[in-house]
C-alpha cells in the first residue's frame, strides 16, 4: 500500500518538492508535493490513482521552497510571447517558409551601410535557423528582434524572469489497494489487447542479456508457452505508468511499424500506458507494456 510521496515518486519517475503557504517563500505550513510530469494527462492519472489535487506551484530564484498557490490546474501551461512582455514575439515552424518575405525582404533597403545590413542579416539568420530546427511542439521567442530562447508551446513547467511556474500534485494520499497480479492479467486479457502484439523488455535470470521484442499478448495465456504468466512461478514485481524517462519508444517498439509505434507513444503521452514487471527465477524478467481500452 503506497503511503508516502517518495514511494510514489520512485514508482512514477517524479520528484518530491517541499512547499510553503508563504508567498515570499519563507517556511510556513510545509507540505510535500510531486512535480516532473511530462504531460497534463500523466498528472491526471497520478492524481486519480492516489487521490491528489493538480495545482500550480511557483518558485523564485534563490528560494529553497515552492509556494503553494492553491490554484487548481485544469490543463498544461500554454506559453505565448505575451507572457514575456511587449518587446517579445514568437515564431513556430509554420513561419519558416514566409520568414524571409515577412521579416527581411522589405527591410534590407533601410540600412545606410554594409555593417548595419550585415548585423541585421546575421540577427535574422540566427532566428531563421532556430525556426528551422523547431519541433512541432516548440516555438522561438525573440526580444527586440533578436533570438531569445526556444521553448515548448505547451509545458508542465515554465521559467521566466527569475520565476518558475510548475504544475504538480498535492494532498493527502488516498489509501488504496496495490495493483495485484490478477489485476494485471485482467488488463492483459481484455478485448483491447487480446490478439495484439505488445512491446516487451526481457532479461535472463541473472538480470543480463537485455532484449526488446514484439510479443503476442495471447502467448502470456498459452499454457504451453514459457511466458505463461498465470503460472505461480511468474511474480508481479512492479506496475507503473510508462513515461519517456523509463520507456524509450524507439528502443522498446523497435520491431513495430511506425503506425503502431506512434500509437504506443500517443498512449504514453496521454497517460494510458503502463509497464508491468514480472520475474521468474528460472526465466528471468519481463517488462510488458499494457495499454488501457
Amino acid at each position: 500500500m503506497t503511503t508516502d510521496f517518495y514511494t510514489i515518486a520512485e514508482i512514477e519517475n517524479l520528484h518530491v518538492i517541499e512547499t510553503t503557504s508563504a508567498m515570499n517563500g519563507y517556511p510556513q505550513d510545509l507540505k510535500k508535493a510531486l512535480i516532473g510530469f511530462d504531460t497534463y494527462e500523466q498528472a491526471e492519472k497520478v492524481a486519480k490513482i492516489y487521490g491528489l489535487s493538480i495545482e500550480y506551484f511557483t518558485k523564485r530564484d534563490g528560494w529553497q521552497l515552492y509556494y503553494r498557490t492553491g490554484n487548481h490546474a485544469y490543463s498544461a501551461i500554454e506559453v505565448s510571447a505575451e507572457d514575456y512582455g511587449d518587446n517579445y514575439r514568437s515564431f513556430t515552424s509554420s513561419d519558416y517558409d514566409g520568414f524571409y518575405k515577412n521579416e527581411v525582404k522589405d527591410i534590407v533597403g533601410n540600412f545606410e551601410n554594409f555593417d548595419e545590413l550585415d548585423a541585421f542579416l546575421e540577427t535574422k539568420r540566427r532566428i531563421f535557423e532556430e525556426i528551422e530546427d523547431l519541433e512541432d511542439d516548440e516555438m522561438v521567442i525573440t526580444r527586440d528582434g533578436e533570438y531569445y530562447e526556444t521553448i515548448k508551446c505547451v509545458t508542465m513547467s515554465h521559467y521566466y524572469d527569475t520565476k518558475t511556474t510548475v504544475i504538480g500534485v498535492i494532498g493527502e494520499i488516498k489509501e488504496s489497494d496495490p495493483i495485484t497480479k490478477d489485476d494485471v492479467l485482467e488488463m492483459l486479457s481484455g478485448p483491447h489487447m487480446s490478439g495484439c502484439y505488445t512491446a516487451v523488455r526481457s532479461t535472463d535470470a541473472q538480470g543480463y542479456n537485455e532484449n526488446y521484442g514484439a510479443t503476442p499478448v495471447d502467448s502470456f495465456f498459452d499454457e504451453d508457452s514459457s511466458d505463461y504468466l498465470p503460472d505461480d512461478n511468474w511474480t508481479l514485481t512492479g506496475f507503473r505508468i510508462a513515461t519517456p524517462d523509463c520507456v524509450d519508444m524507439d528502443v522498446w517498439a523497435q520491431e513495430f511499424d511506425e503506425n503502431n509505434k506512434s500509437a504506443l507513444a500517443t498512449s504514453m503521452q496521454e497517460g494510458n500506458l503502463y509497464v508491468a514487471s514480472f520475474w521468474n527465477e528460472t526465466r528471468g524478467g519481463n517488462d510488458i507494456l499494457i495499454w488501457e481500452s
